[in-house]
């Protein structure tokens, strides 16, 4: 008759451990994947908010640079003064004081290679001297500048929005602050137009995980840098839609926070920071589909290796198996030699475990049987032996008797 495979003891033994192995491998893997992904997601959110935070400090210390050296320049007591002296227009050249100060703007002028003209601005329509030694325009009028107002409403140090230098080309911003007089009134401002091409140089400073990118908005919208350089002073952040709209508007709060983004069917992870000098906020935003990247490749050596493990396991506990159960097969044939009447079979004991014991029992019970059969057989002489004498002994009484 035909065995089939689960009529052997081995097989049933090796497919019942290699099945308890596999569903264990399956659970720990499933853990494991899940556990690291948790890990690598933690990781992702600390690395993207840690890069948006080293950029956002980067260039908040270019931009307090400027505002201490504006501070500095309304401070200055020799602008001071020839702020309060000047009565009329045409005292802007005339004055006493004007060389000292033209001299003290271009010092600080001097200091910052990124600063493209330093001013003085006196209110009231007094007009305005700059660094390298200017004439005011025809015209021109103080009291109607958008820097000057600002200065105005906020009483402190003000950022305007970038704009492209009319002669230049290069985007600039002018960094304001007012000049008050002993009675605390503002008499005017100072100011210094400042070339931003050094905010490009510092974002591109920092290489961006995952093919990573940064936007860099002012704290009206405007975006001052972005990778697609066409939207450059032409692009604002409050006019985005959907899930990105949401994000500028908490970017446009002076807020820091990480979120999600889809953009042309792709997500992206996001982080953003506000800038403390000037309100602006950074933000650094990964793709989805590179981060999953790392991930998909993570998990693929995660299953090459478990299925490797598995392998090796099975085919030690293979192994194993057989090894330990070797002796039955030899068992059973002992078994159905005795049962054939070979009374002289003896186990092969090898083993010092349940198997073992049993070919041990098996012996002493093969030499129990074996036992009993020559004691039985002994017995059966006997009885034959005291049959014949009694058949002898019944034939010489009956030959008396005749």
């Amino acid at each position: 008759m035909h065995k089939k495979w689960n009529d052997s003891l081995a097989n049933k033994v090796i497919v019942t451990v290699l099945t308890v192995v596999i569903i264990a491998f399956l659970v720990t893997g499933f853990v494991s994947f899940s556990y690291t992904r948790e890990i690598m997601k933690n990781d992702l959110d600390a690395r993207i908010e840690d890069q948006s935070y080293k950029i956002t400090q980067s260039l908040d210390a270019f931009f307090a640079l400027k505002v201490e050296d504006v501070v500095q320049m309304s401070q200055n007591q020799y602008i001071i003064d020839y702020a309060r002296s000047v009565q009329n227009p045409e005292q802007l050249n005339s004055n006493p004081k004007y060389a000292e100060v033209i001299n003290n703007l271009q010092n600080i002028k001097n200091t910052d290679s990124n600063m493209e003209l330093a001013y003085l601005c006196i209110g009231k329509g007094k007009g305005y001297i700059a660094n390298d030694d200017r004439r005011m325009p025809e015209g021109f009028d103080v009291n109607v500048r958008p820097y000057y107002k600002q200065v105005l409403e906020e009483k402190g140090v003000i950022f305007t929005e970038p704009y492209a230098d009319s002669n230049t080309k290069i985007m600039v911003i002018t960094i304001a602050a007012p000049v008050y007089d002993q009675s605390q009134n503002i008499i005017g401002a100072v100011a210094v137009d400042v070339r931003l091409t050094q905010l490009t140089e510092i974002i591109k400073g920092y290489k961006i995980d995952y093919k990573g990118s940064a936007i860099l908005a002012s704290n009206q919208g405007t975006v001052v840098y972005d990778k697609d350089k066409n939207k450059i002073l032409k692009d604002n952040i409050t006019k985005y839609d959907g899930s990105l709209g949401i994000i500028a508007k908490k970017m446009l709060s002076n807020k820091s926070g990480r979120a999600m983004y889809d953009k042309n069917g792709d997500s992206y992870y996001f982080a953003y920071n506000a800038l403390p000098s000037n309100g602006w906020s950074l933000g650094v935003s990964m793709p989805q589909k590179e981060v999953e990247k790392q991930l998909k490749g993570y998990q693929r050596l995660m299953i090459l290796l478990y299925i490797i493990a598995l392998l090796l396991v099975g085919a030690v506990v293979y192994i194993m198996i057989r090894r330990s159960i070797a002796s039955i097969p030899e068992l059973v044939k002992d078994m159905e030699r005795m049962a054939t009447g070979d009374l002289t079979t003896l186990a092969d004991v090898r083993s010092s475990d349940e198997i073992g014991a049993i070919a041990g029992k098996f012996n002493q019970v093969a030499e129990a049987i074996r036992d009993i059969v020559v004691k039985l057989h002994s017995t059966t002489e006997k009885v034959n032996n005291v049959s014949n004498e009694l058949r002898q002994s019944g034939g010489n009484l009956s030959s008396v008797m005749q």
